[in-house]
């Protein structure tokens, strides 16, 4: 075996006293310590040669003769035992506007000096930080020689005959066991063609949904009457686990109001809580707050109701729910649907929007509560500028493929662009100008149905929710003789 070089932390303690004693004796030597009175009196009797003017301390030289009547005895003991050579001294600075003059009429040479202080700054560091460590080393070193906790797991046996005695492979327990991990790692990469398969898992059809609830529906009591057909219609577009927490969250309804059973009831109001989130009763608005909310949904369902192709409108509500939604206009898809045209992506938009037209007819301003209807229309816009190629001007292109979904993380696979800046601006106007065409004809609609608009926000504020069957009654209702319609604000 090779030697190996052996390295101990006590050789870098003994160098750098080393270095600091020799350091200590060529810059500490005959340096006496003066007191500022002293200092002026060795000054006025000429016995400096020169002085350099520091930020904090005055240091010169000092001439060692005739200093019997100047300075105390004790102080000249201490000069004669550093030696009889040129002494050095320092003194602390004191503020004294009178020091140049006397020192230009003592004909002392003199100059300013600036101070550096980092090498004591650095020991002061330095120093602690290695006796910590030769202190670590030297228990860490007793430990191990008692067998201390670095010790786990090696083996006892080694030949303290060789000067280098290391732990070998075989030294280490569980050799057999990582030796066949070793060989399984070895197959795989030899063989990746095993595993190149890739299943695709997407949400479950009107058939799957039914399947996946036959399952989880055998754990509840239905009430008489319930078919598994129509829990499945309440259910477009959920997810295995989400049909799951459906089952849970009806169950626990259904036994909050002591029934014995599952009703139909019970599966609607969980789907509400599952799509919308918890109803927060508590969370009081203004009567202002509640009038811009109310126009805001009834503002949607109007839309929704006035466009063909749109799904039904089951339920309006200003109960605020979820984290941040203050009301909520439930849309409920009569089935499962694979495609969609321009028409239908347009009258999609112009419902989102119809909450931010509400607001504008009625108050003549705009608020925040649109942020999310606002970002869900424009990427319906640009999808349909970017990935299905329906912007006359740009053609029939696709600028952007379809992005991988990772466990439904934004920002997981970052977008990557393959076109010019002209390009890029050609998108942004696209992009904006369908999404203006859309508010403007939400704007239409409801400046068209106004009366039927204040009519339905009026009862909302009333009653708090509406179903869809109340609100297809408001539309059909015949208008009052003298309807007045308000010119903006709040009544």
């Amino acid at each position: 075996m090779e030697k190996r070089q052996q390295f101990s932390i006590w050789y870098f303690i003994a160098v750098f006293l080393l270095i600091m004693a020799v350091q200590n004796d060529l810059y500490g030597r005959h340096t006496e310590t003066l007191s500022y009175d002293n200092f002026k009196i060795m000054l006025k009797a000429g016995k400096l040669t020169d002085v350099a003017i520091g930020e904090r301390t005055l240091r010169g030289g000092l001439i060692n003769e005739g200093l019997e009547e100047l300075l105390p005895k004790e102080k000249l003991n201490e000069l004669r035992k550093s030696g009889d050579g040129p002494h050095r001294f320092v003194t602390v600075r004191v503020d004294d506007p009178d020091l140049i003059k006397e020192l230009e009429a003592a004909k002392v040479r003199f100059a300013g000096v600036i101070e550096s202080n980092w090498f004591r700054t650095l020991l002061s560091w330095v120093l602690p930080a290695v006796v910590f460590v030769g202190i670590w080393m030297l228990l860490m070193k007793r430990m191990g020689a008692a067998g201390g906790m670095l010790e786990i797991g090696k083996s006892k046996a080694k030949i303290y005959v060789e000067k280098d005695t290391r732990a070998s492979f075989n030294d280490v327990a569980g050799v057999d066991k990582a030796k066949e991990e070793l060989e399984e790692v070895v197959t795989f990469l030899k063989e990746p063609g095993r595993f190149d398969r890739q299943v695709l898992v997407d949400r479950p059809d009107k058939i799957g949904r039914m399947q996946i609830l036959q399952v989880h529906l055998k754990k509840v009591m239905l009430a008489p009457g319930v078919d598994v057909e129509q829990i499945v219609a309440l259910t477009p577009g959920f997810s295995g686990a989400d049909l799951a927490n459906l089952i849970n969250e009806a169950a626990l309804l259904a036994t909050r109001r002591g029934a014995e059973g599952v009703a139909l009831d019970d599966f609607t109001r969980a789907v509400e809580r599952i799509v919308a989130g918890l109803e927060k009763k508590n969370r009081l608005l203004n009567p202002k707050e509640r009038e811009v909310v109310a126009h805001h949904e009834m503002g949607h369902a109007l839309v929704a109701m006035a466009l063909p192709g749109t799904d039904p409108v089951h339920k309006v509500s200003i109960i605020p729910r979820g984290i941040g939604a203050l009301g909520y206009t439930i849309q409920r898809p009569t089935e499962d649907r694979f495609l969609m045209t321009r028409e239908e992506l347009e009258n999609k938009m112009a419902v989102l929007l119809g909450g931010r037209a509400a607001e504008q007819i009625v108050f003549g301003h705009l608020s925040t509560g649109a942020a999310d209807d606002l970002a869900k229309a424009t990427d319906i816009a640009r999808s349909m500028v970017m990935r299905y190629g329906m912007d006359e001007k740009l053609g029939h292109v696709a600028l952007e493929s379809s992005r991988p979904a990772f466990l439904d993380l934004p920002g997981a696979f970052p977008p990557v662009r393959e076109y010019s800046e002209a390009t890029a601006h050609e998108v942004d106007c696209a992009v904006r100008a369908i999404v203006q065409a859309a508010f403007e004809r939400a704007v239409q609609l409801l400046t068209e149905r106004r009366d039927t608009l204040d009519r339905g926000a009026r009862q909302l504020l009333a009653q708090e929710t509406l179903s869809g069957e109340d609100v297809q009654t408001l539309l059909q209702a015949p208008l009052p003789a003298a309807a007045a319609k308000p010119e903006g604000g709040f009544s």
